[in-house]
């Protein structure tokens, strides 16, 4: 987390003001940067956020900085910071019980602060400050409500309440019951306008809740027994119940074994359809032991499948050498790692006798057997009885079923005082709400593996940070932690490829519906479809390419399983991740992280680039794709593709794909890669030259940039194409054509777009992705900048860049 501190104007290069910001900064171990003319800032990183360096003019940019929160000091802060000393607030701790929940607390200062139920239908609204200066002096006295809330709008607002300022709290109650507690947020809006006249107002929160059962009363004060607890009436109203602790007790099993029992017994959706094939090999645990097994297409046993972190090389993984000695006498249950070991808990708590770990199902070393059972993953977790989710491990030595620590709640917890209908009165806590969503953080969503094991497994007890979660196609359900948190990307997912509405079932529905003159729900099915088609695998893939490798040529085995999952949703052809029915367009994928790669490796110390260079397969950081409308017909022809050289674990060797369409070179200059840059009085009614003939452009380019024209490039990898100086060349191969000016699309600005190649022996070779948006002062800066018709040249210029190009055959590799 970062932090930004600008002084307005009038303080600007004062000495005095600056050396004091500095030693209140170092408490936070913060760094003061100069910028602009002058100006003290305050960060808590060593660096600023680069599109923040760059609207503030922070030259030269640090790194290490993810995220920038920043408010201005005001006058008044900086008249007291001028005669003493200021600093922002700190964060505040709060001791925790066993339970994880802070002690009872009530003073004058938020005595007033009770959730009434009586006045939740019409929101009710808590004044708990009537300006800045009376929240601090309640944080001052000690209060942790309002020093929870100090620090949280000073630290965590990107902009903060006026010094004149009402502060509220809002409560409302929950839809399906009047007297339930159902949203929990803030507001804050200054008594008077502003300079401009307007008066300000903002929200913050929302706030997760829970309410314990029971409350334990020596922290009120009146038990001297540590485990004395008396019933929590709010409870009644408050569904969700604090996070449990205790992921491995009795109690915690018992609730998994009744959602694996409800599933199973009442879910028919959640049930897998058609015959999957089994695993080759799983493990048996009977009292004493556990053995390899080798399946048999007669017998189905129900299995247990492991989901988790590798998180290195594991010593106990099956090999050529002790695969047999394996299946004969069995594997030392104490001498796997403890995630394993805590899986072999689980499965025999859970009353199975089965279960399959990949790396003592697998044999390792065996290239034939790895790539037979890869072929099967998708399988595999569609046809687990259930998977076990060991989310909170960065390793398979760390474990998941330890007790989780009071401490891994942040201490970020507030409660309150609960007025219930019939007058009792009880607690509710409520936690900051990216505090108490950590599912998206968890180490095993930072894995490229894990994903389609979360994907397409029908059932998962993910044993995460917080809390162990039930996910099925029917219910998500927790042990305990704020109701509705959970990872939306992922479950969203999961749901469209589990879903038993195929592209050949939709079309069905769709003409039935539209036959029957239900014109709404023809017209949803084709949404449904153009989502599938154009949509869903593109998501996937952003998602999947975000991931971590350790091993960087695993990208293309380790989304096998999700491959076949699609195939069977959208009945298309797969070719080296990209898909036949929408080919062209997945062809305009980019590199969107930029020095961060998702194989974790080093700038300077990457892995080489994979094979075939048009796919996104080949890079090894996060891809996206820009949203353009499918109405624009691609301007490029797919001609053949000869696949024979990729398998399921990858590309053996070259991926050719012929294409015809239009080409032509163009420039770059290496200080600035990112601008592309195309020459007018080029004769490209012959073709594209070839890179040496383009080279002899260099001086008349230097000489006269007047004669070129600009669009944006985006390199695979920049690293290859940036450097302190001179001219490179590129090829342009156009897959949209421009658009026209009457688009409904405004992503049409950016047409036409296409693929930046580089010549090589064999033909081609993708090196990244251009397109005409508008993305700095440079367009036509370098050609009639003072023009007043300057959209309408951009647009002529945009139409007619490869008008005059014929269509030629290329081959990519």
């Amino acid at each position: 987390m970062s932090g930004l501190i600008r002084l307005s104007q009038a303080y600007r290069d004062n000495v005095d003001v600056e050396a004091k910001l500095r030693r209140a900064c170092d408490q936070f171990g913060g760094q003061v940067f100069r910028g602009g003319p002058g100006s003290p800032k305050w960060t808590s990183h060593a660096g600023l956020d680069a599109h923040m360096a760059a609207r503030t003019n922070e030259v030269p940019i640090p790194a290490g900085v993810d995220e920038i929160f920043s408010f201005e000091i005001s006058d008044s802060d900086v008249r007291n910071l001028a005669e003493g000393e200021w600093a922002p607030p700190k964060e505040p701790r709060l001791a925790l019980n066993a339970d994880g929940l802070p002690p009872f607390h009530k003073c004058a200062h938020c005595e007033h602060v009770v959730v009434r139920s009586a006045e939740l239908q019409s929101e009710q609204r808590v004044l708990v400050a009537r300006d800045r200066g009376q929240l601090d002096r309640a944080a001052e006295d000690g209060c942790p409500l309002y020093q929870w809330l100090t620090w949280y709008l000073y630290k965590s607002q990107r902009s903060a309440p006026a010094h004149e300022s009402d502060i509220f709290l809002k409560f409302r109650c929950r839809a399906d019951d009047k007297n339930a507690l159902g949203t929990l947020s803030g507001e804050f809006v200054d008594r008077g306008p502003n300079p401009s006249g307007k008066i300000g107002k903002g929200d913050f929160g929302p706030f997760h809740f829970v309410a314990p059962e029971g409350i334990n009363l020596c922290w009120f004060g009146e038990a001297l027994s540590p485990n004395s607890y008396t019933d929590n009436p709010a409870a009644k109203f408050v569904r969700a119940r604090p996070v449990n602790m205790a992921v491995s007790s009795n109690e915690t099993f018992d609730a998994a074994r009744r959602w694996l029992q409800e599933c199973w017994s009442t879910h028919s959706d959640c049930h897998a359809s058609g015959k999957l094939d089994l695993p080759s090999r799983l493990l048996f645990l009977d009292e004493d032991s556990i053995k390899l097994y080798r399946t048999c297409p007669d017998a189905r046993p129900e299995y247990i499948a492991l989901s988790y972190c590798w998180g290195g090389d594991q010593h106990a993984k099956t090999m050529i050498e002790n695969v047999s000695e394996r299946e004969l006498r069995g594997i030392v249950v104490a001498d796997i790692p403890r995630s394993l070991q805590d899986a072999v808990t689980v499965t025999r708590k859970l009353g199975l006798s089965y279960l399959w770990i990949d790396s003592l199902c697998i044999v390792q070393n065996d290239k034939y057997d790895v790539a037979r059972e890869v072929t099967k993953m998708a399988d595999i977790f569609s046809g687990a009885y259930v998977t076990i989710s060991a989310a909170s491990a960065t390793s398979c030595h760390q474990g998941f079923l330890q007790d989780r620590k009071p401490s891994a709640l942040r201490q970020h917890v507030i409660g309150v005082p609960y007025l219930c209908p019939d007058g009792q009165e009880g607690r509710v806590y409520f936690y900051r709400r990216e505090h108490h969503n950590p599912h998206a953080e968890e180490p095993i969503n930072t894995r490229a593996w894990t994903l389609q094991e979360y994907l397409l497994s029908p059932r998962l007890l993910v044993y995460g940070s917080w809390q162990l979660r039930w996910i099925c196609r029917k219910k998500v359900a927790s042990d305990g932690g704020p109701e509705g948190v959970y990872h939306e990307t992922l479950e969203k997912l999961a749901a469209k490829l589990q879903s038993s509405k195929t592209i050949s079932s939709l079309l069905d529905e769709g003409k039935r519906a539209f036959d029957e003159g239900k014109i709404l729900d023809a017209y949803t099915c084709t949404l449904k479809i153009k989502d599938i088609n154009e949509e869903l695998w593109l998501t996937l893939v952003e998602e999947f390419t975000g991931r971590k490798l350790s091993i960087s040529s695993d990208r293309a085995r380790a989304i096998v399983g999700i491959a076949q999952a699609y195939e069977t949703l959208s009945g298309d052809l797969y070719v080296a991740g990209l898909w036949c029915g929408n080919f062209q367009r997945q062809l305009l994928w980019y590199v969107k992280s930029s020095g961060a790669f998702s194989d974790g490796s080093p700038p300077g110390g990457r892995p080489a680039r994979g094979r075939p260079s048009w796919s996104w397969i080949s890079v090894h950081d996060k891809v996206t794709w820009d949203s353009i409308d499918s109405d624009f017909e691609p301007s490029l022809d797919i001609m053949a593709c000869d696949t024979s050289g990729f398998g399921p674990l990858g590309a053996t060797e070259d991926v050719p794909l012929t294409v015809r369409g239009r080409i032509r070179e163009a420039y770059y200059l290496r200080i600035c890669p990112s601008v592309i840059l195309f020459l007018f009085d080029h004769d490209t009614s012959k073709g594209h030259r070839d890179a040496e003939s383009a080279s002899h452009d260099h001086q008349t380019l230097e000489r006269n940039k007047d004669l070129a024209l600009t669009a944006n490039g985006i390199f695979d990898r920049p690293e290859e194409h940036s450097g302190p100086g001179g001219i490179g060349i590129v090829f342009c191969l156009q897959v949209l054509p421009y658009g026209g000016e009457d688009w409904s699309d405004v992503r049409a600005g950016e047409l036409p777009v296409g693929v930046l190649l580089e010549q090589c022996p064999e033909g081609f070779r993708r090196v990244g992705y251009f397109n005409f948006a508008w993305i700095n002062s440079l367009w036509l800066s370098l050609y009639d900048s003072g023009s007043r018709d300057h959209d309408e040249r951009r647009a002529a210029i945009r139409k007619e860049i490869f008008s005059h190009c014929p269509m030629e055959v290329v081959t990519i590799v």
